[in-house]
């Protein structure tokens, strides 16, 4: 089970959302919550009160950056917490960024009980029944990609190398192309992305079907 010892950090910039949020969790014996509505200040908090779980909304029209560049920045600084992003968008696209910027999990944010089960399902220690590792079927539809700027050549060799994730040269060998064209393709998919190696992307587009399948 979780610790119900553990500091818990809301960054949303809804007053009432927060408390109707940190009541439920108040209820379910959770007793260290704080309530922050600017990354600045969440920020702050995260070096002095030292929290071990982070609920971070994507959009905050009191910061000057959203909840994904905090959560970016949180990890960078070496936060090692469970980290839920927790917003109404929850387009493939805003997962995709989720994952990049190091979120553990993903919930759409509404009113229904189940929103509620499933986020204390996570805090009280069931986290690992979303691991990427127990995601056997292929990944769907990456359109989503365009957004990042990919070509339809480049979101097709990643479509194909999403089926079963094999090595670049037999990816090669189907497309009928040489390895270092595909090579080539592969650093400037990875130049849009911002990620470092074909093994971060498969981790990325894992976990962001992950979140699509459970939101």
């Amino acid at each position: 089970m979780g610790n119900r010892n553990e500091r818990i950090l809301i960054l949303d910039d809804n007053i009432r959302f927060m408390e109707a949020l940190s009541n439920r969790l108040k209820k379910a014996g959770f007793r260290h919550l704080t309530q922050i509505d600017t990354a600045d200040a969440a920020a702050k908090s995260l070096s002095s009160w030292k929290p071990h779980v982070l609920l971070v909304d994507i959009r905050l029209e009191t910061s000057n950056r959203d909840g994904l560049v905090f959560l970016r920045e949180a990890r960078k600084n070496g936060f090692a917490g469970l980290a839920v992003v927790i917003s109404s968008d929850g387009s493939t696209e805003q997962l995709f960024r989720a994952a990049k910027a190091g979120a553990n999990d993903f919930l759409i944010k509404d009113a229904r009980v189940e929103f509620g089960i499933e986020l204390l399902r996570l805090l009280k220690g069931d986290r690992g029944a979303r691991g990427v590792e127990t995601l056997k079927r292929p990944i769907s539809d990456l359109g989503y990609l365009r957004s990042f700027g990919l070509t339809a050549t480049e979101i097709a060799s990643i479509e194909e190398f999403a089926v079963d994730f094999p090595c670049m040269d037999t990816l090669a060998e189907r497309f009928d192309r040489s390895t270092v064209q595909l090579r080539k393709t592969f650093s400037r998919i990875y130049r849009k992305l911002d990620v470092d190696n074909i093994q971060q992307l498969a981790r990325l587009l894992v976990i962001c079907e992950m979140f699509a399948r459970q939101s």
